[in-house]
């Protein structure tokens, strides 16, 4: 299993949200982009990004690993929005959330943070509109 595959697991696994955002109606997904097959239901896509960050720590180059969370909800035609609005915020939270209280428990990182609450990153101008959340996830030290 990869370490965003990891992550996805933590995320499904400790899930709690209810109605239409239970984790058997929303993809989860290690790898990708959104996936019209699934447009009809929430999706969350872990993926790694190809560079670390690194920082000086203790007089030495040290590299922390990022993934990124998308969050997908697309907006029905005809729909205001205002349902999927909610429902995209409750999804962030979650995340957020999950990550928050299993930070010590993903694949080899303690902990594994959040750098961010989220950055909107919707697109409305487009049918049918979609709404997006990406949150940047941060591996600290490894495990001894």
């Amino acid at each position: 299993m990869t370490l965003a595959g990891s992550i996805k697991t933590v995320l499904y696994d400790n899930w709690n949200l209810s109605g239409d955002l239970t984790k058997t109606k929303i993809r989860f997904a290690e790898t990708g982009w959104f996936d019209a097959k699934y447009a009809g239901h929430p999706q969350i896509v872990v993926s790694d990004l190809a560079e670390p960050i690194g920082r000086y720590f203790g007089g030495s180059y040290q590299t922390y690993p990022r993934f990124l969370v998308n969050l997908w909800l697309q907006i029905p035609r005809g729909a205001k929005g205002t349902a999927e609005a909610q429902d995209i915020e409750d999804m962030r939270y979650e995340v957020l959330r999950v990550i928050q209280s299993k930070k010590n428990d993903v694949a080899t990182f303690e902990p594994l943070v959040p750098l961010d609450v989220g950055t909107p990153r919707h697109e409305l101008d487009r049918e049918p509109r979609r709404l997006r959340y990406e949150i940047t996830l941060l591996g600290a030290h490894t495990k001894p």
